[in-house]
C-alpha cells in the first residue's frame, strides 16, 4: 500500500493512512538513494510493517527536511521579535527556488501596525502578494487559511516565536501543540518544536516545523538575480542575459531603482541577501 510519512521516530518511521497511524521499519537490504524523510510518499509491503519503496519526491528541502510540500505560510510578526523585511525577502526568494506557492502573514497586530511599514507593506502589494492577517487576542477568520491549506502539504515557516503554532492551535485547539513564548532577555523564542511532524488537516496536512533562524539561501548569485521577489518581470530587460544587476552597464533594474520605481530599501535587501550566494556550485 502507499502513504505517507508522517513523522521520526528514533530510526523508525510514523506514516498516516486514512487517520490511523502506524510505525513501519526501512530495512537494511533496501537499497534506496536517499533515506527518506517526514513527507516522502512510501510503499509498504503486505504486512504494512517495512518500506520497500520511496516514491519520486515533487519537491525536497534540504532544511527543515520536508518531502513533497505544496504550499508556505511565511509568518512575520510586527513586534517580538521585530518584522524584518529582509529576512521576508529570504523566505520569498527560497519559496521561488523550489517553487512553492505562498502566503505571507502578519501576526501580533494588537502591539504595532502595517502603517509602521510602508514602504515594505506597498511593495508587497505591488507585486500582489497574497496576504493574510492573525491576532490571537481577537476573533479570526480561520476561513482563508483552510482555503489554502485543502488537498495540500502545507509548513508554518517563520522566526521562532511569531506565532506559527498559534495559527495552527486556532485551526483546531485539539491539536494542542505548545506555544513559543517570546523570551525579551534572550531576544528570541523559547523554542518549543523540536521536530519537523504532519498534522493531517482538511484533506490536506500541516507541518510544524523549528524555527527557520538558520534558513540560508541555496541558490546562486545568478538564480538569486531572478528568484528576488519582483525581479523575475525584468528577465530579458537588462543589456547582458547574466545580469547580476549591480554595476553592469545597460541593468534595468539599476535604472528603476534611480527613477524610484524600485524603492532603495528593496534593492538594499537584495544586494544584502546577494552577498550571502555562493558565485557557482560546490562539487564534491
Amino acid at each position: 500500500m502507499n502513504t505517507r510519512i508522517f513523522a521520526l521516530d528514533f530510526g523508525d518511521y510514523i506514516v498516516e493512512d486514512k487517520g490511523i497511524l502506524r510505525t513501519v521499519h526501512l530495512p537494511k537490504t533496501l537499497r534506496i538513494k536517499y533515506p527518506p524523510i517526514v513527507g516522502d510518499l512510501v510503499v509498504l509491503d503486505a504486512s504494512q510493517t517495512q518500506i520497500i519503496e520511496v516514491l519520486p519526491r515533487r519537491t525536497y528541502l534540504h532544511r527543515p527536511r520536508i518531502a513533497n510540500l505544496d504550499h508556505v505560510f511565511l509568518v512575520n510578526s510586527l513586534v517580538e521579535p521585530v518584522f524584518s523585511f529582509n529576512l521576508l525577502m529570504m523566505f520569498m526568494s527560497f519559496a521561488a527556488y523550489y517553487e512553492l506557492t505562498t502566503t505571507v502573514v502578519f501576526t501580533k497586530l494588537d502591539k504595532a501596525s502595517l502603517e509602521d511599514y510602508p514602504v515594505e507593506i506597498a511593495y508587497l502589494n505591488s507585486l500582489h502578494v497574497d496576504t493574510l492577517t492573525f491576532d490571537k487576542y481577537q476573533g479570526v477568520d480561520v476561513q482563508p487559511f483552510i482555503d489554502r491549506i485543502k488537498g495540500n502539504v502545507v509548513a508554518f515557516a517563520g522566526q521562532t516565536g511569531v506565532g506559527k503554532s498559534s495559527i495552527i492551535n486556532a485551526l483546531n485547539p485539539n491539536f494542542q501543540r505548545e506555544i513559543g513564548s517570546y523570551s525579551q532577555a534572550l531576544g528570541r523564542g523559547k523554542h518549543e518544536t523540536k521536530e519537523v511532524r504532519m498534522i493531517p488537516f482538511s484533506s490536506g496536512y500541516l507541518v510544524d516545523t523549528p524555527g527557520f533562524s538558520s534558513l540560508v539561501l541555496p541558490m546562486l548569485k545568478s538564480e538569486l538575480a531572478h528568484l528576488f521577489p519582483g525581479f523575475k518581470a525584468y528577465i530579458g530587460q537588462c543589456k547582458f542575459a547574466n545580469c547580476l544587476h549591480l554595476e553592469e552597464p545597460g541593468c534595468k533594474i539599476k535604472e528603476d531603482v534611480n527613477k524610484g520605481s524600485i524603492p532603495l530599501l528593496v534593492y538594499e535587501t537584495y544586494q544584502k541577501l546577494l552577498d550571502t550566494c555562493k558565485e557557482k556550485k560546490e562539487y564534491v
